[in-house]
């Protein structure tokens, strides 16, 4: 679906976690220019990225950074950067992402202002579309859904879009017991983006997101230790407990 070779891709929060090893795996994989952003951009630490500043809140940083970085090819958009989602899609809100290939976990999916109940389950297939409107040349728009019954007790699966297949569900995992849910999100970006670059469909990569989204949940910690046999054996219909 994403042609990395010889691409220009940008990474936000390309200095630590998921982003940095998101940076190393693109030049590993042939991408001929990553610029890789944080708020300070001393800490990007790949010799060959280009290092962008950028704070996600800032308007007038998401101008500069998306400045700095015209012309590219390829871009990819990791939100796991930030902390907190706008409450609906504003225009400079979505001037970062617009040019974005994926986007994990869509701008607007949140409630109309803060505090407010967020979408049901059932708006998801037409938030995305309304996200997919605002971002036409995005090709895969992705995002977890969690319910939440109780602090030790998700309801967890996820949805996503592309032009090609529409809209997908992915696998519905009711009553997860939640360990520490801190990185859950990463973990559904990171296996999702395996997935995609494995050449897995969409549904098949959401499978990947959603069963490691799972796995890091049963884990203390915000990285995931589960195996790719792991995922494979949770989306084939194992237990969401880690096998050590």
């Amino acid at each position: 679906m994403t042609a990395i070779a010889g691409s220009t891709v940008l990474v936000t929060g390309g200095s630590r976690g998921i982003g940095k090893a998101l940076v190393e795996d693109l030049y590993t994989r042939g991408a001929k220019k990553v610029y890789a952003t944080a708020r300070d951009p001393r800490t990007v630490t790949h010799p060959d990225a280009v290092a962008l500043a950028l704070e996600v809140t800032d308007p007038a940083s998401v101008a500069a950074a998306a400045a700095g970085a015209a012309g590219g090819t390829e871009q990819l958009y990791n939100p796991g950067a930030a902390r907190a989602a706008p409450a609906r899609p504003r225009s400079d809100s979505l001037r970062l992402p617009r040019p974005a290939d994926v986007l994990v976990r869509a701008q607007g999916l949140p409630a109309p202002h803060p505090g407010a109940d967020r979408i049901s389950t059932d708006e998801v297939p037409d938030a995305l579309a309304s996200v997919a409107g605002l971002l036409p040349d995005a090709q895969v728009l992705a995002t977890t859904l969690r319910e939440v019954p109780s602090a030790g007790v998700n309801d967890w699966s996820s949805a996503a879009w592309s032009a090609e297949t529409g809209y997908v569900i992915g696998p519905r995992m009711p009553g997860l017991h939640v360990l520490d849910r801190i990185g859950s999100g990463d973990g559904f970006a990171a296996g999702l983006i395996h997935g995609l670059l494995a050449d897995a469909d969409l549904e098949r990569a959401l499978a990947y997101g959603t069963a490691l989204g799972a796995l890091t949940m049963t884990t203390p910690g915000d990285v995931s230790m589960a195996s790719l046999a792991e995922v494979e054996a949770l989306i084939a219909g194992a237990s969401a407990a880690v096998r050590r």
